[in-house]
């Protein structure tokens, strides 16, 4: 089956998500997690895309990513097929274990990256401020801790300072009952 071409976008971000076949699990414990992170982080450098952002559940994944999205075809490729390769060796499993071709999504403007950095953070956050998932890359932003990030300033910037993006994120959890 032939997919049609991706959209591309002049800025070269895009929200990239990756789904498990059938809502399955991707990701049954950390030892999964650093394993996927190993290899995102791994093939963005080689490929010099930026990640800015990130977040991993149990049946799928976000990412916000700055490269040109043939770039990023190519690279989440290998890595959805290497990941599932290893996920159903170490598990047992046969067969796909993402849905189809990963979705991207070009950011256009600033208004929009900043609410897609805001989703992809708040993403783990159900009714009740519940945390589903603590996999994500907004503790790097907030502690400073962004070795694996690139543009973190920019981000900052949308959001008027480290503060402020730390004040949009709370107020925007506090909306989800």
């Amino acid at each position: 089956m032939a997919y049609p071409p991706r959209k591309q976008c002049e800025g070269n971000v895009y929200h990239v998500i990756a789904r498990g076949v059938g809502q399955q699990i991707i990701f049954e414990d950390d030892a999964d997690r650093n394993q996927f992170m190993s290899l995102l982080e791994k093939s963005c450098q080689e490929n010099d895309i930026a990640i800015w952002a990130w977040c991993l559940m149990e049946n799928h994944v976000h990412l916000l990513l700055h490269a040109p999205i043939t770039t990023i075809s190519g690279v989440m490729q290998t890595i959805q097929s290497s990941y599932a390769i290893r996920f159903n060796k170490r598990h047992g499993r046969k067969g796909s274990l993402f849905q189809g071709r990963f979705t991207s999504i070009p950011i256009e403007n600033d208004s929009q990256l900043a609410t897609v950095v805001r989703y992809i953070h708040l993403n783990p956050v159900k009714p009740g401020g519940k945390l589903m998932s603590p996999w994500s890359s907004f503790q790097a932003f907030v502690n400073g801790t962004t070795t694996d990030l690139r543009g973190t300033e920019l981000i900052f910037e949308l959001f008027g300072g480290k503060k402020g993006f730390e004040v949009s994120h709370v107020e925007a959890a506090n909306t989800i009952a």
